[in-house]
């Protein structure tokens, strides 16, 4: 097969750029640099070299007798113009679109080609704001090196030769210094195997004010939100969600920063985020953090158990009565409380453990379908259950559940109850007020405390806190009504 004139052309440029390198060792190939494809018959070159001009890392890699793949940025630089767009390959377009509607994505993906970082050359540079480092001390943040094994040392020489070639950083001999960590990484699948270099920079961080640059670039793009440097789209599906994706990449674009192109699921229904399974279905675990879960050994020290439970609590929206269940644990984390890991504390975690990996399908709270309120209390803790009906079927949008102090494990029942009803409808508030809901509750005293003119002290406090809301109070007669959310 004839190499194209396009072709032909890159062919010679990239031969007069190593023959201008000169030396016997060869151009280097850049590890991250993706080429686009094109047939030829001209011998490859394996490798990169820096040539004279405005761009660096010039990659020819052989991919056989029939291929060679050429630099994007080469290939502008010497004005080849393709005869047709290169795809982006790997995109992970979800089931959610109709075929058309993944077509039209497609194209928007090509046209934001510049959004995307396939190597560290590439990643952006954000021109949206000047950023300066306030800090709060002027004394420097030093940390000491830490010890690493020969095969954590290797890791991290390496990727700094990496970064460092990338000029993402440059060598310094400031006071401040900050401890390299090499850790388990997670891989996009979310499985934790590789290990990769880290840099401890949480002493500095504490020194600094944050920073809202992310929350300023998405500002107008209305159905995209931000966590750190995790974005997520929550339109609709269709060409609502094919437009949001467009406008989020053009700001992103215009603002000069890049995406992980790897990293980027579209058009999804559900979506791993921040630790959450979220999607059209409802809330889960997500998958990986249960696998996490299953592999937890049982803390041998305060230390251990203290990491452990609060983990396990970050999940605690989805286990009914949390706190009454992990209070023989947390009562080991009490100050000159001595380590006794008995029955009772294996009992508990063991089953903390299981609740997490048996988690239930939690629903997305509604704002246009009314709200039912379980409440239940008794002397060493309280619950409440949010829920709403789907369906015909009653479905949890939310446990809570805390331990209560020395004085309120002396409240009369009906104190304790009204103190659940209070403390429920406050954290719920967001969900509750300017809407009218159901509180049920299984304890007659409490309707007397919503009815009772004569309230006096915390009681009266009480009822005039709960006035801010509209809401039926209904009686449901039987078992604990948190238990019987638990069963």
């Amino acid at each position: 097969m004839e190499p194209s004139p396009a072709v032909q052309r890159a062919a010679e440029a990239v031969a007069e750029a190593v023959a201008r390198a000169g030396g016997s060792h060869g151009p280097r190939m850049h590890p991250f640099e993706r080429m686009a494809a094109r047939p030829c018959v001209v011998e490859a070159v394996e490798g990169s070299v820096e040539v004279e001009g405005n761009y660096l890392g010039t990659t020819i890699i052989d991919m056989g007798a029939s291929q060679v793949l050429i630099g994007r940025r080469l290939a502008e630089h010497l004005g080849l113009h393709q005869e047709e767009n290169v795809t982006p390959e790997g995109w992970d377009i979800g089931e959610g679109l109709e075929e058309g509607q993944k077509e039209e994505l497609t194209g928007v993906l090509e046209k934001a080609r510049d959004a995307f970082a396939y190597s560290l050359a590439e990643l952006g540079k954000c021109n949206r704001t000047e950023m300066e480092i306030d800090l709060q001390s002027s004394e420097p943040v030093y940390q000491r090196r830490r010890r690493l094994s020969p095969g954590d040392r290797d890791i991290a020489i390496a990727k700094c030769k990496e970064v460092l070639a990338a000029s993402l950083i440059q060598e310094s001999t400031s006071e401040y210094a900050a401890a390299t960590v090499v850790a388990v990484h997670k891989y996009l699948t979310g499985e934790m195997l590789a290990r990769r270099m880290w840099e401890d920079y949480r002493g500095l961080n504490r020194m600094t004010k944050s920073d809202r640059v992310m929350d300023q670039v998405l500002q107008e793009v209305p159905r995209a939100l931000c966590y750190i440097d995790d974005v997520v789209i929550y339109s609709q599906m269709g060409e609502q969600h094919v437009a949001d994706v467009a406008a989020t990449l053009v700001t992103i674009e215009v603002a000069g920063l890049t995406c992980h192109p790897e990293k980027c699921h579209l058009g999804v229904k559900t979506v791993a985020y921040l630790g959450f399974q979220v999607g059209e279905g409802g809330l889960s675990v997500q998958q990986a953090k249960v696998e996490v879960v299953d592999r937890l050994k049982a803390p041998t020290d305060c230390s251990t158990l203290r990491a452990q439970l609060g983990f396990l609590s970050y999940y605690r929206r989805f286990i009914p009565n949390f706190s009454k269940t992990a209070k023989p644990l947390s009562q080991l984390l009490r100050k000159d409380e001595g380590w006794k890991w008995w029955k009772e504390q294996e009992r508990a975690w063991t089953t903390l453990k299981e609740a997490v990996k048996t988690a239930p399908l939690l629903k997305l709270p509604n704002p246009d379908e009314p709200f039912l309120l379980y409440t239940d209390w008794s002397s060493s803790g309280m619950c409440t259950v949010l829920c709403q009906e789907e369906k015909g079927t009653e479905r949890v949008v939310a446990y809570v559940s805390r331990s209560c102090s020395p004085a309120e494990s002396n409240y009369s029942s009906y104190e304790g109850e009204g103190l659940a009803a209070v403390w429920a409808v406050e954290l719920f508030r967001p969900y509750l007020q300017g809407r009218k809901f159901t509180l049920v509750t299984d304890h007659q005293p409490l309707l007397w405390l919503m009815t009772n003119q004569t309230l006096k002290d915390r009681n009266a406090r009480w009822a005039m806190h709960l006035q801010e809301f509209e809401f039926d109070v209904k009686h449901r007669p039987g078992e604990r009504l948190c238990s019987m959310w638990m069963a």
